[in-house]
């Protein structure tokens, strides 16, 4: 996308994020995740809450403990943090 100039936002990138993991390319979705700031799109509670779900749905429960703390060390509200 951003080689042809478009400029993903935070609802591009939720709907990719969503997408990949429902079609079971779960690498390929948390490569998007890590991948949004150096794009310069900043992860908001939505997405974080949504790979959040998913890590913890494929059993990456640390990976989503790591998240867990990068989103309350930025401020960026949870709302549903599943018991860990």
């Amino acid at each position: 996308m951003s080689r042809s100039g478009l400029n993903p936002d935070n609802y591009t990138y939720s709907a990719f994020i969503e997408a990949l993991s429902e079609s079971g390319r779960l690498e390929e979705a948390k490569k998007m995740f890590y991948s949004m700031e150096a794009n310069g799109c900043s992860p908001d509670s939505y997405i974080c809450n949504l790979i959040i779900k998913i890590l913890v749905q494929q059993e990456y429960v640390e990976e989503a403990q790591n998240i867990i703390e990068r989103c309350r060390q930025k401020g960026i509200s949870l709302n549903s943090i599943p018991n860990l």
